[in-house]
């Protein structure tokens, strides 16, 4: 399940996004898990990125981890929040370490969220071998759910 915080009211296909989330988290065996989706501007996203990392400048997305708490019947644990500048996502040309040319908007979008979901789920990028396999996970489950 994924619940949207839209502070700057971008469109989203939020059917596309219930439908990835959903297969993310049965693929990594989180299926009665949930995810908050937020979506905040450069200026609130680079706080959170200096208080939580000590990186005083905006980033594109930040994960945090659920506090796994459960409800009476066992089920929907929260997983996390992740959390989107979508000012930073349009910067596409940023993005051509990872792609061979600039990436459509809306898959940048959808990637950048996997990527969040990934860290959800214990991948990082603080090594150069982890960021390259989250890239490669983001880029195979996109293509996997028909998106190209």
């Amino acid at each position: 399940m994924l619940e949207i915080n839209n502070t700057g009211k971008q469109k989203l296909n939020l059917k596309k996004l219930n439908e990835l989330t959903d297969s993310f988290l049965k693929l990594y065996k989180r299926k009665n898990y949930s995810v908050s989706l937020a979506l905040i501007g450069g200026a609130k996203m680079r706080r959170l990125n200096n208080d939580y990392r000590g990186i005083d400048k905006t980033t594109d997305v930040l994960s945090f981890a659920g506090d796994q708490v459960f409800d009476g019947n066992d089920k929907n644990k929260y997983l996390g929040e992740v959390i989107m500048n979508f000012a930073e996502i349009k910067k596409v040309n940023k993005y051509l370490d990872i792609f061979a040319k600039a990436p459509k908007p809306d898959y940048l979008f959808y990637f950048i969220f996997i990527h969040g979901l990934l860290h959800l789920v214990g991948y990082d990028d603080v090594t150069e071998k982890g960021r390259l396999e989250m890239i490669r996970r983001g880029k195979d489950f996109l293509q996997k759910n028909g998106i190209i």
